[in-house]
């Protein structure tokens, strides 16, 4: 008898500590969902069934990548196992220097093998310069800029240049020839410097010729001392076929698109940026199923000039594991990307995800904004920075607009500096970082952060409540800005709706 009593007492025990461990999960699983940021991917279960009456078409479809063959691709060629090379840019604006950027994907932070870059037979042959880009995070797989110094007296006329690998004993390991792409439109884009000196730490070395390549032993500028001058406004910025609109040029880059995401939303994004004033927007496709790539190339089929597609086509050995290897699938290195890409044809360039939207609060639209932030002269501006705040689905909503923007019109009533987003003046920029400037062309130049009465980065998203800011989820006020775009919105859903066989 006192056997079966201590066995039924285990057995309650038991049941009460697998009760206790299940309802931890379950709220766990609930704190996961509100914290993760979903940005441009995976998105929340929660309130799916209530979501999904709102947002449209849902595809949740297999993780292998299926692309358009007339959607352009970012090919990483791949240099060596620990090497990947993803774009190569000639850089006057350090005159009389001109400098080749090399976007490098790259395994660790101290490869055995060196770079080095050759052009015109024995015009220069330079070793390359590395400088790390920020937001790696620790992992496998990092992003860099690697910069080669072209020994040139006249603007260079370089359509090409080859990337020679050695190992450490100086024997060569690769050679691979890469287009070169200009970052300015023509020759008068920069400023004659004649006093050019290295004054940023870490960005640095001496180099030796024990591997035979015709370099000096001075150390090499990669960027201008705190006395350069700011290059020139560039003469006939856009060169190729974009909306036609008076005033700047204005670009959005879009870091890589992944999994599970309403097509709907993606093309209110695509619209909202159009009527803003986006002259174009650039979508990096990293993990689409094949039924919202259809999708999406129907809705851009006529709208080339507007929007473009990039296949993110990392290598095949990271693809598989990119989330484990590389962080955010090589976000930084796609922004970085579209920078160096687009310095030429646009003035100014804004980085969102798909789940945010910088609304202006005193005028209409971005290029309105410009003269409102700027007040004048823009030469030693590099950025601006804009505040965010929280327009979670949690919050009450008394309007039933299946658009989101029209739908969500309670946020957060403090604003939050942590996930704020620039709009840089391409020109003057030498990397850009997620939420912050990571390196203007001189020490010299501005950022301006712009009061969120002027602009304010709209988050569409949980609530995040934060121990470093004073984010108050629980304190939210109404926000009715983005009614003043009801009508424009509402049309091109309506004419969308029209034309495909969604809604």
């Amino acid at each position: 008898m006192g056997l079966y009593r201590t066995f039924i007492s285990l057995l309650l025990f038991s049941t009460m500590c697998l009760s206790f461990i299940y309802l931890m999960q379950v709220n766990d699983m609930e704190l996961n969902a509100r914290q993760v940021d979903y940005g441009n991917g995976s998105r929340s279960t929660k309130n799916s069934e209530s979501l999904a009456d709102h947002e449209g078409k849902y595809f949740d479809g297999p993780r292998e990548l299926h692309t358009q063959s007339h959607w352009a691709r970012v090919p990483f060629t791949t240099l060596t196992d620990s090497l990947h090379a993803f774009g190569v840019y000639l850089d006057d604006r350090y005159r009389p220097n001109y400098f080749l950027r090399i976007l490098i994907l790259q395994r660790g932070n101290n490869p055995t093998e060196r770079l080095a870059c050759k052009a015109d037979g024995e015009a220069f042959n330079t070793w390359a310069e590395r400088y790390e880009m920020c937001e790696n995070h620790g992992k496998t797989y990092t992003g860099w800029i690697y910069s080669c110094l072209v020994t040139y007296n006249t603007k260079p006329d370089l359509k090409s240049v080859i990337l020679n690998v050695y190992s450490q004993n100086g024997s060569l390991i690769n050679s691979q020839q890469f287009a070169v792409t200009s970052l300015s439109p023509d020759s008068s884009t920069s400023t004659d410097i004649s006093n050019l000196h290295r004054n940023i730490r870490n960005l640095s070395f001496k180099t030796n010729s024990n591997l035979g390549v015709l370099r000096s032993n001075q150390t090499l500028p990669i960027l201008g001392s705190q006395n350069q001058k700011t290059p020139p406004k560039p003469k006939n910025k856009v060169t190729f076929k974009t909306d036609q609109r008076p005033g700047v040029s204005i670009g959005v880059c879009v870091p890589p698109l992944h999994s599970n995401l309403y097509i709907q939303n993606l093309i209110d994004f695509l619209e909202f940026c159009w009527i803003l004033g986006a002259n174009k927007v650039f979508l990096y496709i990293h993990d689409l199923p094949t039924d919202f790539i259809h999708t999406l190339s129907f809705y851009l089929k006529d709208k080339t000039h507007l929007f473009e597609i990039l296949h993110w086509d990392l290598p095949a050995n990271i693809r598989q594991k990119s989330y484990q290897v590389i962080w955010n699938n090589g976000q930084i290195l796609a922004v970085q990307h579209c920078l160096y890409q687009n310095m030429a044809n646009f003035d100014w360039l804004l980085f969102l995800d798909i789940d945010e939207m910088l609304i202006p609060k005193s005028v209409y639209n971005w290029q309105d904004l410009l003269p409102t932030v700027l007040k004048g002269s823009d030469d030693n501006v590099a950025a601006l920075s804009f505040e965010s705040a929280f327009f979670s689905w949690d919050f009450d909503s008394q309007v039933s607009s299946p658009i989101k923007y029209l739908r969500h019109l309670h946020r957060t009533k403090r604003t939050t500096v942590l996930h704020s987003k620039l709009l840089i003046q391409a020109k003057n920029v030498f990397e850009v970082g997620i939420h912050h400037l990571s390196r203007a062309v001189t020490d010299s130049m501005r950022v301006i952060r712009v009061p969120a009465e002027v602009a304010l980065l709209h988050h569409y998203r949980a609530c995040i409540q934060s121990d470093t800011e004073w984010i108050q989820c629980d304190l939210v006020i109404q926000d009715t800005s983005a009614l003043k775009y009801e009508t424009q919105l509402s049309a091109s859903r309506d004419h969308i709706n029209r034309l495909s066989q969604f809604t």
